[in-house]
């Protein structure tokens, strides 16, 4: 699989979603977004699983110890999980189909053009939107639980002070005596809801990459679909050497699945 799939925090309606969509937040692919095919039907593939149970955990733990002697020991530990358990009536999967070609399609429009030069100069991510994954009908529980646990252990070593002063008499195996207080809290919040229809639960996205050129230093024929000048404002002598022609690509394969 191209792309990267990340799955949202929360169940989407089905209008949040397109192929071939501009986004800037992954988390949130209905906030800020480009549609450069609004009215065309794009063609893409479509995978059906029906009568679907899934059940997600995420588990993160968290130890700070410090030992001021060797005889104290002081740690704190944080932990939390969280599962989500869902049932759907069926899963589908969309896939954009030649999604390299309808990435060029889309750069050649003055709009998107536009709509990158916009996010590059709010110093935005660009991503493009290549497939997404939904529930029907999906029903849910959700829980979160978190924990916390403190504790200190002392140890009062006899058995060497002892043998210190009374180097006649030895202990053997005898242990030196501890002292530990542990203190631990937890709680759990559970939620579950029912929705109806179509719902997006993960969106499949590749990484727009930018390359910067100068209009001097290449050739009118290396400029196409996905690399062309931008005109910002009126340039001085000085800048005429400044990158001024970007380049975009897609970076398919980058990190993990979230």
């Amino acid at each position: 699989m191209g792309g990267k799939l990340f799955l949202q925090n929360r169940l989407l309606p089905l209008q949040s979603v397109s192929l071939a969509r501009f986004i800037t937040d992954p988390k949130s692919p209905q906030r800020a977004f480009h549609d450069p095919f609004p009215s065309t039907e794009i063609d893409s593939t479509t995978q059906t699983q029906h009568n679907i149970s899934e059940l997600t955990t995420q588990s993160q733990s968290n130890t700070i110890g410090a030992q001021f002697t060797e005889l104290l020991n002081i740690y704190k530990g944080t932990a939390s999980t969280n599962k989500t358990h869902v049932n759907a009536v069926a899963s589908i999967a969309y896939e954009l189909l030649q999604w390299n070609v309808r990435f060029r399609e889309a750069c050649e429009r003055p709009e998107t053009r536009k709509w990158i030069e916009d996010a590059i100069e709010e110093g935005s991510d660009i991503y493009f939107i290549v497939g997404y994954r939904t529930f029907v009908d999906p029903s849910a529980l959700e829980s979160t639980g978190k924990s916390t646990s403190t504790g200190t252990e002392v140890y009062v070593p006899i058995s060497t002070v002892a043998e210190a002063n009374m180097p006649i008499v030895s202990l053997g195996g005898a242990l030196d005596p501890g002292v530990a207080n542990a203190k631990s809290q937890r709680s759990t919040v559970a939620r579950r809801f029912r929705s109806e229809g179509e719902m997006v639960y993960a969106v499949q996205y590749c990484k727009i990459v930018f390359k910067w050129y100068s209009s001097r230093k290449i050739e009118k024929s290396a400029l196409g679909p996905t690399k062309w000048k931008i005109h910002w404002g009126v340039r001085t002598v000085e800048e005429e050497d400044e990158e001024d022609v970007v380049g975009v690509e897609l970076e398919e394969d980058f990190g993990e699945d979230e």
